[in-house]
């Protein structure tokens, strides 16, 4: 693990992040009034809301697919006497918040670059896609996890961190176990390293694998309420939703999917996504790229490309990397201007009427 970089203190990095925050939920609010969309829990956030409130008894395998952190969130909270959907998107809001943060502190760690640190709390927020973080889903929550979970990787001193960020990934989405390649990377690269103590290299490797014991623990109680470890990813992989592991998205690059974004949307997102893991590859360390590679594989191989957006949104690399190199003022307030008018597109999309579901 390298010597620690650049520390931003955590009050300094929330007071970066806000600004963007603010305006990402006046736009996201906004367009929910234009469309007479009265609650902001509406369609994956209803099934979280549910999921907690009910438990997935109610629901049997079809609510398998949504992965317990947000519902065992929501449970809390609503045994605790609160407003089952305003304890959730609070919940929500203050998590992206903080992963905005967190995501200004590692950029600034990596880069030795405030102004980067500032560039990417305004694009993590406002990029199309980031809207679902101003809703009840489970985003937030899964990017703060993963930056914490970075932050630790790439720190000597962050196993404990990393070690409870890593479980608590494997709980939250389906994609948390791809964690463990950026941390069998820095493990890898701990235990070539020199000086490195015996309980430093251990304690790499518990970090690493971290995320499978989050995410083997829901598995093994899929095995016994529902009789197949595997259900949530059968579930999720049905020709409704995913529609298989993996399907090429060629046939929707030059047409719109039934049910999907609009096709020029589609693929510039797609061109963006390219040329930021070309800069992430080229400006981050290899654990970085080992993340997002597989983020972005899995996010355009679903069949019509119906959550890219979000999808794409989520995977920080990729627009940490753009706000390291993206220097020059005037090319920067181009790229941000386009950035946010695609997400005011998104955002309107997904609630108009028939528009596609994030």
């Amino acid at each position: 693990m390298p010597a620690d970089g650049k520390v931003v203190p955590w009050h300094r990095c929330l007071l970066v992040a806000l600004p963007g925050w603010v305006v990402a939920r006046v736009v996201v609010l906004s367009t929910f009034a234009l469309a007479n969309q009265p609650s902001a829990l509406v369609w994956d956030a209803a099934w979280y809301h549910d999921l907690g409130v009910h438990g997935y008894g109610p629901y049997g395998a079809e609510g398998s697919r949504f992965f317990p952190l947000l519902p065992a969130i929501v449970a809390v909270g609503a045994g605790l006497g609160a407003p089952a959907g305003v304890w959730q998107l609070a919940v929500c809001w203050v998590a992206a918040l903080f992963f905005a943060a967190a995501l200004v502190r590692l950029t600034v760690r990596e880069s030795g670059d405030e102004a980067a640190g500032h560039r990417v709390a305004w694009l993590i927020q406002l990029v199309p896609g980031a809207n679902v973080l101003a809703l009840g889903y489970t985003e937030a929550l899964a990017g703060l996890l993963a930056v914490l979970y970075f932050l630790a990787l790439r720190s000597p001193r962050g196993v404990p961190t990393g070690v409870a960020a890593g479980v608590l990934s494997g709980l939250a989405r389906p994609t948390g176990p791809l964690l463990v390649v950026p941390g069998l990377v820095e493990a890898v690269r701990s235990a070539r390293g020199e000086g490195e103590g015996r309980a430093a290299r251990w304690g790499a490797w518990l970090v690493a694998l971290a995320p499978l014991v989050g995410t083997g623990g829901y598995l093994a109680w899929a095995w016994w309420a529902l009789g197949d470890p595997l259900t949530p990813y059968r579930v999720h992989s049905a020709a409704d939703l995913r529609g298989g592991v993996a399907r090429a998205p060629w046939e929707f690059l030059l047409r719109t999917s039934p049910g999907g974004y609009p096709w020029p949307l589609v693929l510039t997102l797609l061109a963006a996504a390219a040329v930021a893991l070309y800069l992430c590859g080229r400006r981050l360390p290899l654990a970085y790229v080992a993340w997002a590679g597989p983020m972005v594989g899995l996010a355009v191989t679903a069949w019509g490309l119906h959550s890219l957006p979000r999808y794409l949104a989520a995977i920080f690399p990729l627009w940490m990397a753009v706000a390291v190199v993206v220097r020059d003022r005037r090319l920067w307030l181009t790229l941000m201007t386009a950035s946010v008018a695609g997400f005011i597109w998104v955002a309107w999309l997904t609630v108009a009427p028939g528009g596609p579901v994030p």
